[in-house]
């Protein structure tokens, strides 16, 4: 496990990450979301989770799932200003 981020902050953004995904309304959000997820289990969980080719899907997009696959390898929270912006396109 990579201990960037701890079981509660990797718990509390894929929560917050899954509830924000049932009321997207732009398919931006639900890129950013789908991608920000994987990358961030990818993250969290290491070489035990996933396949390269999984990974390469998101990563050979551009846009909302290059940004979400990047913020959530990085273990960074989930960017709900940027969802709010991708909302309002």
């Amino acid at each position: 496990m990579n201990n960037t981020i701890t079981p509660r902050e990797f718990s509390r953004c894929m929560s917050a990450s899954e509830l924000w995904l049932e009321y997207a309304v732009s398919q931006n959000e639900i890129d950013y979301l789908h991608a920000y997820r994987y990358g961030l289990r990818a993250h969290y969980h290491g070489e035990r989770f996933g396949s390269k080719r999984e990974g390469s899907a998101f990563a050979n997009r551009d846009g909302a799932s290059k940004t979400g696959l990047d913020d959530g390898l990085a273990g960074r929270m989930c960017d709900f200003d940027r969802l709010l912006g991708y909302a309002a396109a």
